[in-house]
C-alpha cells in the first residue's frame, strides 16, 4: 500500500531544500511562475518560469505558428524554462532531488489506480500549499503564480488550474 503521508512529507522535506539551494541562483528576481509537474508514472518535479523565458518563447511561438492566448501559453508547462526541475538533470542538485523521491516514483510506476495522477496531484497541491505559507519562495520577488501540472493537460485546464492556486493563496500572486 503506497504511504501517501510518508510521500507528500518527502516532497516537502526535498523540495525545501532544492528551493533554497534555488533562491542563491540569479534568476530569482524574473520568476514569476512555480509550481509542480507530475506524471502517472510517478515523476515529480519543481518547475519554474522566468518572464524573459516566457517573452521569448512567446515571441517565437507566434512567429512560427502565429497567435496564441498569452495568458495560456505564460502558464502551460511546455513553455517554461525549467519544465522538468530547477537544475539540469545532471546537476547534483537534481540528481539528490530524484534520488530522494525515487523509491515513490517506483511506487506510482506500478501502481495500477486510474486516479494516481488526481492523487499525486493533490498530495503536490498539499506540499505547493504549505511551501507558500511557510514563506518558503517569498524569496521570489516577481512571484505571479502557482500551478500544478500535468503531461496531458490539455490547454483548455491550464488556467483553471492556476486559478485554483490563486484561490488559495490570495495576495500571493500578481
Amino acid at each position: 500500500m503506497f504511504d501517501w503521508t510518508a510521500a507528500a512529507e518527502t516532497l516537502y522535506s526535498i523540495s525545501k531544500k532544492q528551493i533554497a539551494q534555488f533562491l542563491r541562483g540569479s534568476e530569482k528576481s524574473d520568476v514569476y511562475g512555480f509550481g509542480f509537474f507530475c506524471d502517472p508514472d510517478g515523476f515529480v518535479y519543481l518547475v519554474a518560469n522566468t518572464e524573459h523565458y516566457h517573452m521569448s518563447s512567446l515571441r517565437q511561438y507566434q512567429a512560427r505558428f502565429g497567435p496564441t492566448a498569452p495568458e495560456v501559453f505564460r502558464w502551460d508547462i511546455g513553455n517554461w524554462k525549467y519544465p522538468g526541475g530547477l537544475f539540469p538533470s545532471s546537476s547534483a542538485e537534481q540528481e539528490a532531488f530524484d534520488h530522494a523521491w525515487q523509491e515513490y516514483q517506483q511506487q506510482l510506476m506500478q501502481m495500477d489506480n486510474e486516479r494516481k495522477q488526481e492523487m499525486l496531484e493533490d498530495v503536490c497541491s498539499e506540499v505547493l500549499a504549505r511551501l507558500v505559507q511557510e514563506g518558503s519562495l517569498s524569496g521570489i520577488p516577481s512571484l505571479k503564480g502557482f500551478t500544478i501540472q500535468g503531461p496531458d493537460d490539455p490547454q483548455e485546464t491550464v488556467l483553471e488550474k492556476k486559478k485554483r492556486f490563486d484561490n488559495v493563496f490570495p495576495g500571493k500572486h500578481a
